[in-house]
Protein backbone atom coordinates (compact mmCIF):
# COMPACT_ATOMS: atom_id res chain seq x y z
CA UNK A 1 0.00 0.00 0.00
CA UNK A 2 3.33 2.47 0.90
CA UNK A 3 4.27 2.32 -2.97
CA UNK A 4 0.94 3.14 -4.35
CA UNK A 5 1.00 6.21 -2.27
CA UNK A 6 4.15 8.18 -4.21
CA UNK A 7 3.00 11.43 -5.10
CA UNK A 8 0.31 13.53 -3.61
CA UNK A 9 -0.86 10.97 -1.07
CA UNK A 10 -2.90 9.53 -4.37
CA UNK A 11 -2.90 5.17 -5.07
CA UNK A 12 -1.47 5.24 -8.45
CA UNK A 13 -0.92 1.80 -10.25
CA UNK A 14 1.38 0.40 -12.48
CA UNK A 15 0.08 0.51 -16.12
CA UNK A 16 0.92 -3.12 -16.86
CA UNK A 17 -2.43 -3.77 -13.86
CA UNK A 18 -4.33 -3.03 -16.67
CA UNK A 19 -5.05 -4.19 -20.45
CA UNK A 20 -6.63 -1.33 -21.30
CA UNK A 21 -4.41 1.19 -19.33
CA UNK A 22 -1.36 -0.16 -20.88
CA UNK A 23 -2.49 -0.17 -24.64
CA UNK A 24 -3.82 3.58 -23.76
CA UNK A 25 0.18 4.33 -22.68
CA UNK A 26 1.63 2.66 -25.29
CA UNK A 27 0.00 4.90 -27.77
CA UNK A 28 0.45 8.00 -25.70
CA UNK A 29 4.13 6.58 -25.78
CA UNK A 30 4.30 6.32 -29.34
CA UNK A 31 2.64 9.88 -30.11
CA UNK A 32 4.63 12.03 -27.55
CA UNK A 33 8.73 11.04 -27.78
CA UNK A 34 10.10 14.37 -26.86
CA UNK A 35 9.81 16.79 -23.55
CA UNK A 36 8.18 20.50 -24.60
CA UNK A 37 11.32 23.27 -24.10
CA UNK A 38 8.80 26.35 -23.50
CA UNK A 39 7.68 26.21 -20.69
CA UNK A 40 9.60 23.08 -20.19
CA UNK A 41 7.63 19.85 -19.58
CA UNK A 42 8.80 16.32 -18.93
CA UNK A 43 7.85 13.46 -21.43
CA UNK A 44 6.50 11.87 -18.80
CA UNK A 45 4.17 14.64 -17.11
CA UNK A 46 2.97 15.04 -20.68
CA UNK A 47 2.05 11.68 -21.13
CA UNK A 48 0.34 11.67 -17.89
CA UNK A 49 -1.27 15.18 -18.66
CA UNK A 50 -2.87 13.19 -21.99
CA UNK A 51 -3.97 10.36 -19.84
CA UNK A 52 -5.64 12.10 -17.50
CA UNK A 53 -7.91 13.88 -20.09
CA UNK A 54 -9.07 10.74 -21.54
CA UNK A 55 -9.48 9.39 -18.21
CA UNK A 56 -11.61 12.11 -17.27
CA UNK A 57 -14.21 12.15 -20.14
CA UNK A 58 -14.34 8.56 -19.78
CA UNK A 59 -15.11 8.31 -16.13
CA UNK A 60 -17.65 11.76 -16.69
CA UNK A 61 -19.94 9.54 -18.86
CA UNK A 62 -21.77 6.94 -16.94
CA UNK A 63 -23.19 5.22 -20.38
CA UNK A 64 -19.86 3.87 -21.26
CA UNK A 65 -18.92 2.76 -17.69
CA UNK A 66 -22.17 1.17 -17.48
CA UNK A 67 -21.94 -1.05 -20.91
CA UNK A 68 -18.36 -1.43 -21.31
CA UNK A 69 -17.55 -1.60 -17.76
CA UNK A 70 -14.14 0.21 -18.07
CA UNK A 71 -12.24 1.43 -15.41
CA UNK A 72 -9.21 3.20 -15.76
CA UNK A 73 -7.44 3.85 -12.31
CA UNK A 74 -4.64 6.70 -11.45
CA UNK A 75 -0.98 6.55 -12.75
CA UNK A 76 1.77 9.14 -11.58
CA UNK A 77 5.40 9.72 -13.74
CA UNK A 78 6.86 7.57 -11.47
CA UNK A 79 5.06 4.53 -11.88
CA UNK A 80 5.18 5.59 -16.13
CA UNK A 81 8.79 5.52 -16.14
CA UNK A 82 9.45 2.28 -13.91
CA UNK A 83 6.63 1.10 -16.43
CA UNK A 84 8.42 1.96 -19.61
CA UNK A 85 11.71 0.98 -18.47
CA UNK A 86 10.73 -2.57 -17.28
CA UNK A 87 9.35 -2.96 -20.99
CA UNK A 88 12.48 -1.78 -22.78
CA UNK A 89 14.74 -4.19 -20.71
CA UNK A 90 12.05 -7.11 -21.40
CA UNK A 91 12.13 -6.45 -24.95
CA UNK A 92 15.86 -6.43 -25.26
CA UNK A 93 15.75 -9.82 -23.13
CA UNK A 94 13.57 -11.24 -26.17
CA UNK A 95 16.20 -9.94 -28.78
CA UNK A 96 18.72 -11.53 -26.95
CA UNK A 97 17.27 -14.77 -26.46
CA UNK A 98 15.28 -15.04 -30.42
CA UNK A 99 17.02 -18.04 -31.62
CA UNK A 100 18.78 -19.33 -28.46
CA UNK A 101 17.67 -23.03 -27.86
CA UNK A 102 17.38 -22.82 -23.61
CA UNK A 103 17.50 -26.34 -21.94
CA UNK A 104 15.02 -26.86 -19.40
CA UNK A 105 16.36 -28.49 -15.93
CA UNK A 106 14.54 -31.21 -14.67
CA UNK A 107 11.96 -31.01 -12.29
CA UNK A 108 11.60 -34.42 -10.94
CA UNK A 109 14.21 -37.07 -10.10
CA UNK A 110 15.06 -39.57 -12.99
CA UNK A 111 15.13 -41.86 -9.80
CA UNK A 112 12.98 -42.27 -6.27
CA UNK A 113 14.78 -41.30 -2.72
CA UNK A 114 15.53 -44.50 -0.84
CA UNK A 115 12.97 -44.72 2.23
CA UNK A 116 13.69 -43.40 5.59
CA UNK A 117 15.52 -45.15 8.11
CA UNK A 118 13.47 -46.19 10.74
CA UNK A 119 14.77 -45.14 14.45
CA UNK A 120 13.99 -46.96 17.19
CA UNK A 121 15.12 -47.30 21.09
CA UNK A 122 15.11 -49.74 22.86
CA UNK A 123 14.88 -49.79 26.86
CA UNK A 124 17.83 -50.66 29.25
CA UNK A 125 16.35 -54.55 29.43
CA UNK A 126 16.38 -54.16 25.33
CA UNK A 127 12.93 -55.57 25.16
CA UNK A 128 10.40 -53.14 23.79
CA UNK A 129 11.03 -49.95 21.87
CA UNK A 130 10.52 -46.41 24.35
CA UNK A 131 9.47 -42.97 23.63
CA UNK A 132 12.93 -41.28 22.66
CA UNK A 133 12.10 -38.05 24.00
CA UNK A 134 11.16 -39.04 27.38
CA UNK A 135 14.22 -38.92 29.60
CA UNK A 136 14.85 -40.19 32.85
CA UNK A 137 14.47 -37.56 35.73
CA UNK A 138 17.35 -37.61 38.13
CA UNK A 139 16.97 -38.29 42.14
CA UNK A 140 15.54 -35.67 44.36
CA UNK A 141 18.49 -35.19 47.12
CA UNK A 142 17.08 -32.14 48.66
CA UNK A 143 17.76 -31.95 52.47
CA UNK A 144 20.31 -34.52 52.17
CA UNK A 145 23.88 -32.15 51.55
CA UNK A 146 26.05 -31.80 54.43
CA UNK A 147 26.75 -28.20 55.50
CA UNK A 148 30.31 -27.20 56.50
CA UNK A 149 30.57 -25.42 59.85
CA UNK A 150 33.31 -23.16 59.71
CA UNK A 151 35.31 -22.71 63.06
CA UNK A 152 35.91 -19.14 63.70
CA UNK A 153 39.24 -18.84 66.25
CA UNK A 154 39.42 -15.08 67.57
CA UNK A 155 43.18 -14.34 68.04
CA UNK A 156 44.55 -13.31 71.62
CA UNK A 157 45.73 -9.58 72.01
CA UNK A 158 49.39 -10.85 72.46
CA UNK A 159 49.16 -12.70 68.84
CA UNK A 160 47.71 -9.67 67.75
CA UNK A 161 50.02 -7.00 68.99
CA UNK A 162 52.71 -9.55 67.17
CA UNK A 163 50.73 -9.71 63.82
CA UNK A 164 50.71 -6.15 63.61
CA UNK A 165 54.35 -5.37 64.57
CA UNK A 166 55.39 -7.82 62.02
CA UNK A 167 53.13 -6.28 59.18
CA UNK A 168 54.55 -2.59 60.34
CA UNK A 169 57.90 -3.92 59.99
CA UNK A 170 57.53 -5.84 56.55
CA UNK A 171 55.87 -2.30 55.08
CA UNK A 172 58.52 -0.25 56.67
CA UNK A 173 61.32 -2.88 54.75
CA UNK A 174 59.68 -2.74 51.71
CA UNK A 175 58.90 1.50 51.02
CA UNK A 176 62.38 2.76 49.90
CA UNK A 177 64.24 5.67 52.12
CA UNK A 178 62.42 8.65 51.05
CA UNK A 179 65.22 10.92 49.55
CA UNK A 180 65.68 14.65 50.92
CA UNK A 181 67.27 17.53 48.20
CA UNK A 182 70.15 19.03 48.83
CA UNK A 183 68.69 22.26 49.42
CA UNK A 184 66.56 21.68 52.60
CA UNK A 185 69.62 19.63 54.01
CA UNK A 186 71.40 22.87 53.81
CA UNK A 187 68.34 24.77 55.24
CA UNK A 188 67.96 22.50 58.02
CA UNK A 189 72.01 22.79 58.55
CA UNK A 190 72.02 26.57 58.94
CA UNK A 191 68.85 26.89 60.96
CA UNK A 192 70.89 24.08 63.73
CA UNK A 193 73.75 26.64 63.81
CA UNK A 194 71.56 29.95 64.01
CA UNK A 195 69.52 28.33 66.87
CA UNK A 196 67.44 30.49 68.64
CA UNK A 197 68.40 33.22 66.80
CA UNK A 198 66.48 32.22 63.35
CA UNK A 199 63.11 31.81 65.59
CA UNK A 200 62.95 35.55 66.75
CA UNK A 201 60.43 37.11 64.79
CA UNK A 202 60.65 40.79 63.87
CA UNK A 203 57.46 43.19 64.67
CA UNK A 204 54.59 43.53 62.69
CA UNK A 205 54.28 47.21 61.43
CA UNK A 206 51.16 48.15 62.31
CA UNK A 207 49.81 50.64 60.39
CA UNK A 208 47.41 53.68 61.00
CA UNK A 209 44.53 55.82 59.96
CA UNK A 210 45.04 58.82 57.68
CA UNK A 211 41.54 60.82 59.14
CA UNK A 212 41.20 59.38 63.29
CA UNK A 213 44.96 58.60 63.27
CA UNK A 214 44.28 55.21 65.07
CA UNK A 215 45.75 52.01 64.69
CA UNK A 216 43.77 50.37 61.53
CA UNK A 217 43.34 47.07 63.69
CA UNK A 218 41.61 48.62 65.87
CA UNK A 219 37.34 49.08 66.15
CA UNK A 220 35.88 50.93 63.45
CA UNK A 221 37.71 50.44 60.64
CA UNK A 222 37.16 47.34 58.16
CA UNK A 223 38.02 47.02 54.85
CA UNK A 224 36.13 45.69 51.73
CA UNK A 225 37.71 45.01 48.23
CA UNK A 226 41.18 46.36 49.16
CA UNK A 227 39.84 49.60 50.47
CA UNK A 228 39.75 50.79 53.99
CA UNK A 229 36.94 52.43 55.68
CA UNK A 230 36.92 54.43 58.71
CA UNK A 231 33.51 54.79 60.98
CA UNK A 232 34.65 58.43 62.21
CA UNK A 233 34.85 59.92 58.25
Amino acid sequence: MKRWFITAGAPSHSPRKSRVVEVICTRLSILITSPQKAPYILRYAKIVQRYNEIRNRVMGCPQIIERTGVSLYQINETTLSLWLKDRTRYSEIQLLLQGANLCTPPILSATALPPSKSLEVLSAAGETPVNPMIFAEPSDCTGLAKVRQHEIRIPTLGEANSELEAAVTIQDESQPPKKISRTTQWRKRAKELKGDAAQVKKPRKEYSCTKCHMLMSSDGHTQFKGKRFCSAS
